[in-house]
């Protein structure tokens, strides 16, 4: 099957949802306001919210972009190399990625 803008999107969402909720887990917290008896959607705060935002709509972004501009290269004849098509997925999770961590470490 072909990817799609829309399937591009579509997985980069899941895999950013996916990343989000491990760098938020990894994150470097007091050890003080820890509290192993607080449920996960206690826990949910505004840099949480804010990183995954950022997170999806970096990686969205990338990889429509990178899509569309694949695709316009195509379309006027010229045979795009296919390691694009391999680089772009991966440039969207890469700068989301560093965009998230950013985010995350901030908080």
């Amino acid at each position: 099957s072909q990817q799609t803008p829309l399937r591009s999107m579509g997985w980069q969402w899941v895999n950013q949802t996916y990343n989000v909720g491990v760098n938020y887990s990894n994150r470097s917290i007091d050890a003080s306001s820890y509290d192993p008896n607080t449920s996960f959607l206690k826990t949910i705060d505004r840099s949480m919210v804010t990183s995954y935002f950022i997170a999806v709509g970096t990686s969205c972004s990338v990889a429509f972009l990178g899509n569309k501009l694949l695709a316009r290269a195509s379309a006027r004849g010229g045979k795009p190399n296919p390691f694009l098509g391999i680089a772009i997925p991966f440039l969207a999770v890469a700068t989301a990625n560093i965009a998230n961590v950013g985010e995350i470490g901030r908080a």
